[in-house]
């Protein structure tokens, strides 16, 4: 029924929400679905054999001259449920999933969900079959409950939220002028019924900007107050530049044109970022 689609939709979306701080504002039904309409709608269609649920998202490209360097800016997106596949229904618990002989709506959403915020396949091969229960998994199977955002899965938003943010910051940075984001409101009307998985903030993250070109500066953005160790390699492991970051700060570089890698340790943490010169 459409109080059953509705009411698991409103509990994956807030999970997302929850995992990432990303506010969804439900807008009720709508008659049909447009490409064009600036929002997230689910429908149904017949997708032949192969196919359980897909969602078209639309993204703006060509934001400013580095564009090519970033995913776009998601304007619409829609989800179409297979019509001829059998689903399960419940947003409150998986109970009757096993004797089902249907596919599960709510974790097949969220891993269409996943695809909306600019994730990819986790992986795209049989080698861990259908035994993989990371969210973005790219097979399904009758009867599976992957209902959990896992801990990379939910990184890779945030990742993604932390490079928009760095840009917008970042006097140089392809966002500066005239964009904002927030996600003050996330939370608010958001009450899940599913546990999500690793949704607190990593202690240690340092943020930089991945392009440069030779003679800018490298923006460093620390989300913490401590110091962190940070040293620069080149692509042969031979050290270039080492500090201790404990406020954003920017580095100009006499480096070039190539790939380096940033190394970050913060609480016996190593972490490497790639970046290039151009």
């Amino acid at each position: 029924t459409h109080e059953k689609v509705e009411a698991v939709a409103k509990a994956a979306f807030c999970d997302w929400e929850k995992a990432t701080g990303i506010d969804f504002e439900y807008k009720g039904v709508v008659p049909t679905y447009s490409p064009d309409d600036d929002r997230y709608t689910i429908h149904f269609m017949d997708l032949g054999d192969s196919t359980l649920m897909f969602c078209d998202v639309r993204r703006q490209f060509y934001i400013c001259d580095s564009s090519q360097y970033l995913g776009g800016r998601i304007i619409d997106g829609d989800f179409a449920v297979n019509s001829r596949k059998p689903w399960f229904f419940n947003h409150e618990n998986t109970v009757g999933l096993n004797t089902s002989w249907a596919y599960d709506f709510y974790s097949s959403l969220l891993h269409e969900i996943g695809h909306s915020l600019g994730l990819e396949h986790s992986m795209d091969k049989e080698d861990n079959g259908v035994n993989d229960m990371r969210i973005m998994y790219y097979k399904d199977a009758l009867m599976q409950d992957r209902r959990l955002i896992d801990e990379k899965s939910k990184d890779g938003v945030k990742w993604l939220i932390d490079k928009t943010k760095l840009e917008i910051t970042n006097s140089e940075g392809c966002l500066s002028s005239g964009f904002t984001i927030s996600t003050s409101s996330a939370f608010a009307d958001c009450n899940s019924t599913t546990p999500v998985l690793g949704v607190t903030e990593p202690t240690c993250k340092v943020l930089i900007n991945t392009v440069l070109y030779a003679g800018s500066k490298l923006q460093l953005t620390d989300n913490i107050s401590r110091d962190q160790a940070i040293t620069i390699f080149s692509t042969t492991g031979q050290p270039i530049f080492s500090a201790f970051l404990a406020s954003d700060i920017q580095l100009p570089l006499d480096l070039g044109k190539g790939m380096y890698f940033l190394q970050s340790v913060c609480n016996g943490k190593v972490v490497l970022t790639k970046f290039v010169v151009l």
